[in-house]
This record gives C-alpha cells, sequence and structure tokens, in this order.
C-alpha cells in the first residue's frame, strides 16, 4: 500500500514539473513583448545599466542625491556608506558609519541621512563626509 502512495505522489510531481516546465519557458519568452509606455524624460524600453563593483554585491538600501545626481547605498552587513557618481563612469566613494550589522534602509532627507538596522534600531548622521557623527537615536 505504501508503494502504491509513494508511486502516485511521484507521478504527480512529475506531473507538476511535467506542466510547469513549459509555463516557465514560455512566460522567460520576451521576443515581440509589448512595449512598455515611458513617463517623460526615461525610456523603460532602453534601461541604462551600470556595472558596479563586488565589493559592493548585497546592496540593502539605496537613496538618490539630486545636488549631484549621484546614488547613495548601504552594505547590508559591513557598515559602509558608498557614493555613486551616476555622471562619471561611475565613479564609487566609501565611508565607515557604523560596526556590522545586518542594515535593512537608508533614507536621505534634507542633509541628513538615517539608516534602519534590522533590530528596529535607527542610525542618524549628517550629509557631511568623513562621517564622524553618526548616532543612535533613541525613542525613550
Amino acid at each position: 500500500m505504501r508503494r502504491i502512495i509513494h508511486k502516485a505522489i511521484y507521478m504527480l510531481i512529475a506531473d507538476w514539473i511535467f506542466l510547469l516546465i513549459p509555463f516557465i519557458f514560455f512566460s522567460c519568452y520576451s521576443e515581440g513583448q509589448k512595449k512598455m509606455k515611458s513617463p517623460a524624460g526615461y525610456n523603460l524600453n532602453k534601461p541604462v545599466i551600470i556595472n558596479l563593483s563586488k565589493k559592493i554585491d548585497e546592496i540593502s538600501g539605496i537613496a538618490y542625491s539630486s545636488s549631484d545626481s549621484s546614488l547613495f547605498a548601504i552594505d547590508d552587513n559591513t557598515g559602509f556608506l558608498y557614493k555613486i557618481r551616476l555622471t562619471k563612469g561611475p565613479d564609487i566613494q566609501k565611508w565607515e558609519f557604523g560596526k556590522k550589522a545586518d542594515y535593512e534602509d537608508l533614507v536621505l532627507v534634507d542633509s541628513a541621512f538615517y539608516i534602519l538596522e534590522s533590530s528596529g534600531k535607527i542610525i542618524h548622521f549628517p550629509l557631511k563626509f568623513p562621517i564622524t557623527e553618526a548616532k543612535l537615536i533613541s525613542w525613550n
């Protein structure tokens, strides 16, 4: 009886795999796909791809700075803030803001950064380099 049940389960799994493979193949097929309508000033059908250093392969947060057309990013667990200038090739700068931890997101508000840790802690420091004033925000 057990053999029959196991055989039935294996057959069901094989059937699902047999049905899913064509679905996955055709859902990824892109030739002839409808072009996307882009907002003014953008072409979503021809994105610009910038290859970054392998050293920053696990970014957890990104913030845009309109003052010099650059992105700021944090690494997921190193405590480093990166500045990626989009107008120069890209040029990447790096500063340490904290110790190793599990960082989740980054926000740039006015002239200050706020970084969220997975524990719920928020680190705050001004948009000034080198970073010397990183502080933990206390909610007490």
